[in-house]
């Protein structure tokens, strides 16, 4: 899987693979079709601003069948589908790509012959003008040293076979661990891709492959908090009233591995509502209760 970028575009190119023994699977023709429930399924998940909500998603079969969908927010969430499959044109629940362009074929072999190898390959330009419309935070418009989340998925065998690009690892507070989860709407533990020049060097001719982000240390530790609080609410039927008492009930030792000196607030907003705020290595990362995530450099 590469990609390449313009002022206009994010292109991907992947190649799938398949020994003997696996099927290659294409049969939904019509566009904005579930793809993973029955086909081979290469999926591209984009979050401009890493916040959480309004992230898209492309799914594509063998044979150019495109399903675009954008979600408000990641289902776990209470988030749902935004796309032409669950709505018509100028309903709340209506969205859809206008410039983005798609091609796929196969490269090897055939479409459902176990008995032989086979490949197939797409080619996806992802319009900048698509991408980041409709999302609560603006995300960067890709200039050289800007950068997006992102991650991708291959689904194999109605979903019995995930591979990713970057894996699902989240905090377990009652694990008291990082853990992997096989679920692709977990948008605050995707991949990054970093936008450099034709080198791959960024503004002064620092190599693109040494940036980390800044941000990373309080956005993980909000992500952390986040799960904690959930598992705090799942035992206790309510949200806690301080990070004191969420720190006191054992759900986040270990959680900012590497990092000192984190300190967490937790607001209480309305019935129910909440937001945990972590500031670490000069950024306060907040995150509500629906896991909106917002960044913003501390004023100290």
């Amino acid at each position: 899987m590469k990609m390449m970028w313009d002022d206009e575009y994010l292109y991907v190119a992947a190649v799938m693979d398949f020994p003997v023994g696996d099927e290659l699977v294409a049969k939904f023709t019509e566009r904005n079709s579930p793809i993973f429930h029955t086909d081979s399924d290469f999926e591209v998940f984009i979050d401009p601003a890493g916040c959480c909500h309004g992230y898209k998603e492309l799914e594509l079969n063998a044979i150019n069948t495109v399903w675009n969908l954008m979600l408000d927010k990641p289902y776990s969430d209470g988030g749902g589908e935004r796309s032409g499959r669950v709505a018509k044109p100028g309903d709340k629940d209506y969205w859809e790509v206008k410039a983005q362009k798609t091609a796929a074929r196969i490269t090897r072999g055939a479409l459902h012959r176990p008995d032989q190898p086979a490949q197939w390959c797409c080619e996806l330009a992802f319009a900048h003008s698509d991408t980041l419309g409709v999302a609560p935070v603006a995300g960067a418009s890709p200039a050289v040293g800007k950068h997006w989340r992102i991650d991708f998925s291959r689904v194999e065998k109605k979903g019995d076979v995930n591979w990713v690009w970057s894996p699902q690892v989240v905090w377990n507070p009652a694990e008291q661990r990082y853990k992997g989860e096989v679920n692709m709407h977990l948008p605050d533990a995707w991949g990054y891709v970093l936008f450099a020049d034709a080198e791959g060097r960024l503004e002064g001719g620092a190599p693109g492959d040494a940036w980390r982000d800044p941000e990373w240390p309080a956005r993980r530790a909000a992500a952390a908090a986040y799960y904690a609080v959930r598992e705090f609410q799942g035992a206790h039927k309510r949200p806690p009233a301080t990070a004191a008492e969420l720190l006191a009930a054992g759900l986040l030792p270990g959680a900012a591995q590497g990092v000192e000196g984190v300190e967490y607030v937790l607001s209480l907003e309305g019935p129910g509502g909440w937001t945990a705020a972590a500031e670490a290595a000069g950024f306060v990362a907040t995150v509500a209760g629906d896991r909106l995530l917002r960044v913003r450099r501390a004023e100290r």
